[in-house]
């Protein structure tokens, strides 16, 4: 049973771009030529991965979101799935982008005292802290990474006491 799901995972990473044909077992590489609706829903894969990297290249976690469920469905329609490993890793992308792209909005949105532009890019924020932390634990990360996490928590943290009300700036003490 493990083998088969070995073959399932395998063919699921080669219609994500993510193993080339030419590691894969003979086996597959035969039930691909015998199901040749598999290549077209390659193609649609392949798409909907185009999206998912520019958004995780520019930090658009919340763009990921779509792409990444058409992927889940075109998949389930075959008896398969998006592995969970697969699914972190392109969000691991996108987040650690986009932690450092939104605390710049933040960071303008205090020098400009916009409010709302602060309360929006706080929560962008505190969402992909949280959501990176959550997903991530310690042994999911390399050294690399957990030096960026810790820093980005460090300033979260230093964050949240300056901004406990999003709207202080309008505020006379």
């Amino acid at each position: 049973m493990a083998e088969k799901e070995e073959k399932k995972e395998k063919l699921i990473y080669y219609l994500c771009n993510k193993l080339p044909r030419k590691k894969l077992d003979k086996e597959i590489k035969n039930f691909i030529k015998e199901t040749p609706e598999l290549e077209v829903l390659r193609a649609k894969i392949l798409e909907s991965m185009e999206y998912i990297e520019a958004y995780a290249a520019t930090g658009q976690v919340r763009l990921m979101e779509q792409p990444l469920k058409d992927i889940d469905n075109l998949l389930r329609n075959y008896g398969l799935y998006l592995p969970e490993f697969l699914k972190n890793e392109l969000l691991k992308i996108g987040l650690l982008n986009g932690i450092p792209r939104e605390f710049e909005e933040l960071k303008l949105a205090m020098e400009n005292r916009s409010g709302i532009g602060v309360a929006k890019h706080w929560k962008i924020f505190q969402t992909y802290i949280e959501q990176f932390s959550l997903i991530f634990k310690e042994g999911d990360l390399n050294e690399g990474e957990k030096m960026v996490l810790s820093r980005w928590i460090d300033e979260y943290n230093r964050l949240k006491e300056v901004i406990s009300d999003p709207f202080h700036i309008y505020r006379q003490d």
